[in-house]
């Protein structure tokens, strides 16, 4: 009977024991969970404080991108002036003209022939009137500013060169005769930065007025200040670049074979597949001619300019979430996942192709698409003017039909020479 009470005591103070070790421990867990969570709590948010720190002191830029007609450049501008803080002003030099470029001080050349001609001061500044615009009592059309001119000696290259540093300083309203109804401040191209604008043409105040208005307010209050310019010779980014001192540049690459195939599927853009495919070789030599020398100015700049100047692919923006990010970094821009999702879904090209699996296959990978829709005969052709770029660019040669459809994407753009790594 003892023995049994004593057994029936033991075991009681050894459930006893073992309840208050089994809460001991706990309180230990717990205060230990506590005291790492709230350590960990603290470590983040300092690293919170730390980065929002940091982030005060990052340098914010205006840009100036360089690129050719067709070769991504509308993409890659809506991705970096479609933001809430920039301003975008598209294509500033288009009414100068329509198929060329700004090569040297009086030298204009053909964006589709490999043909140039001497210009004049005289020769930009035309009276010319301004289509889709209402200028009742205005007989001034010259594109030019009377300050721009007003220095006897200034070549035609210097006159565009101020035209884009207008841009940059705001002086919208010493450019007012450059800007196109329909084009430069269209919303699809010069996105929402020119609302303000807009609003008040709809609300008939005079187009200067509005001009003033845009000036002030979203142009001069935003953090950057974003340009794509796609007729000036690379090298003439040079002086731009030393003159103002928060521009940044960069210059656009992308595939000939494919800027070729996209300038056949533009509607408007003056090029046809033809028996002889004449036009299509003066084009891919005009514009591979182009690259070269941009390739070898850049360079140049990358020497001057080597935290402020960069070349970079449209494949390599287009299909990598890093690249995109890298290319904000090194302009001073943030952007999280929202950002890259928002602007991939915004700014994807549609299309306009009546083949409806040719349409779906551009918008799933626009980068890419051209290979299957592009004959083999004019990938030939544009080998014979580009192939003695693409090494220099990191884009294969294709030596066959069956090659150009199935050769590796990824791959690709691992190889291209100046992708973001």
């Amino acid at each position: 009977m003892r023995m049994s009470r004593y057994f029936k005591a033991s075991k009681i103070l050894t459930a006893f024991i073992l309840f208050t070790l089994c809460f001991g421990i706990l309180d230990f867990v717990i205060f230990a969970t506590n005291k790492t969570v709230l350590r960990v709590v603290e470590l983040f948010d300092r690293k919170r404080v730390l980065n929002e720190e940091a982030l005060r002191h990052v340098q914010s830029y205006d840009v100036i991108l360089s690129a050719y007609m067709n070769s991504g450049s509308t993409y890659t501008g809506k991705i970096l002036g479609f933001r809430k803080d920039a301003f975008y002003f598209y294509e500033p030099l288009w009414r100068l003209t329509l198929w060329g470029y700004y090569k040297s001080n009086f030298t204009v050349c053909s964006t589709r022939t490999s043909t140039c001609r001497e210009v004049s001061k005289d020769d930009i500044n035309k009276n010319k009137p301004i289509v889709g615009r209402s200028n009742k009592g205005t007989l001034d059309f010259t594109l030019l500013h009377d300050d721009d001119i007003i220095n006897k000696t200034i070549t035609p290259v210097q006159i565009a060169q101020r035209i884009i540093r207008h841009v940059f300083q705001c002086c919208l309203l010493q450019v007012r005769n450059l800007i196109q109804p329909e084009v430069t401040e269209n919303a699809k191209f010069s996105g929402p930065s020119w609302n303000i604008y807009r609003y008040c043409l709809l609300r008939n105040k005079p187009f200067e007025y509005c001009l003033e208005l845009l000036q002030s307010s979203n142009c001069q209050e935003a953090k950057h200040k974003i340009s794509k310019v796609l007729r000036l010779s690379l090298g003439a980014l040079g002086n731009l670049l030393r003159d103002i001192p928060r521009l940044k540049g960069i210059h656009l690459f992308r595939d000939p074979r494919a800027v070729i195939h996209s300038r056949l599927e533009t509607h408007g853009y003056p090029l046809e597949r033809t028996k002889i495919h004449s036009g299509i070789k003066n084009n891919a030599k005009a514009l591979c001619n182009k690259m070269a020398s941009d390739l070898e100015e850049g360079k140049r700049l990358k020497k001057m300019f080597p935290n402020r100047f960069r070349f970079i692919h449209y494949e390599d923006i287009y299909t990598r979430d890093y690249a995109l990010i890298e290319l904000h970094t090194f302009l001073g821009m943030t952007i999280n996942n929202d950002i890259i999702y928002n602007a991939r879904a915004r700014v994807s090209n549609r299309g306009s192709r009546r083949d409806l699996s040719a349409r779906s296959e551009r918008i799933r990978n626009n980068a890419f698409w051209w290979r299957r829709y592009l004959s083999w005969d004019i990938v030939k052709l544009v080998d014979a003017e580009c192939s003695f770029l693409y090494s220099e660019l990191g884009y294969p040669f294709i030596f066959d039909e069956h090659s150009l459809q199935y050769y590796n994407d990824t791959l690709l753009v691992h190889n291209l020479k100046f992708s973001f790594t």
